[in-house]
């Protein structure tokens, strides 16, 4: 599934203090136990093939076949379809490829690719084994065009910051020799 995926050691997490609820207040608990029972009912290969069924046709990111497919669990689970919680959202960074294709250049990496919580922003791959997973430290350096193990003796988290807030390499360069010129 893939909230247990190796390398995507997911949380699920709550705003200020939504875990504390969810956790420790009667109701909250009952709600946070299906919620949590119907994200771990979906697998990658649920994801993928609702995404290419409803996603790319329509260019819109992954989180909503997720939210789709959540939906679909809990109201299976009795929850009210029409409960304003599984309103569409309207996202405007623009289509986010599910996963993220080998074949085509990267988008970028930010600070946030580090961590365990869940983020579309954080690159997915599919692996040699077909699982999906996300970029790994010595993966995020050297899409930067940084050597393999450039940020070795961090935390993994520390890592991914470090190469969201980098430029990749190669781009200053070029820039730097340009600007080398006038200079002559």
């Amino acid at each position: 599934m893939v909230w247990d995926t190796l390398h995507m050691d997911f949380t699920m997490h709550g705003f200020r203090h939504g875990d504390y609820l969810a956790m420790n207040v009667g109701e909250y608990v009952a709600y946070w136990s299906e919620i949590d029972d119907a994200l771990r009912s979906i697998s990658d290969d649920d994801i993928v093939e609702h995404f290419k069924e409803h996603g790319e046709h329509r260019q819109k990111s992954i989180s909503i076949t997720l939210n789709a497919l959540i939906k679909a669990r809990l109201v299976e689970r009795g929850w009210a379809a029409e409960s304003r919680i599984f309103a569409e959202q309207k996202y405007a960074e623009g289509p986010v490829a599910f996963p993220d294709p080998l074949d085509k250049p990267s988008r970028t990496i930010l600070t946030s690719e580090g961590g365990s919580s869940p983020s579309r922003m954080k690159h997915v791959v599919r692996g040699g084994s077909g699982r999906l997973r996300r970029l790994v430290p010595d993966e995020l350096d050297m899409l930067q065009t940084f050597p393999k193990g450039w940020t070795e003796g961090m935390s993994d988290g520390h890592r991914a910051f470090c190469m969201g807030n980098a430029l990749v390499v190669g781009v200053p360069h070029r820039i730097g020799l340009e600007i080398a010129k006038f200079d002559k």
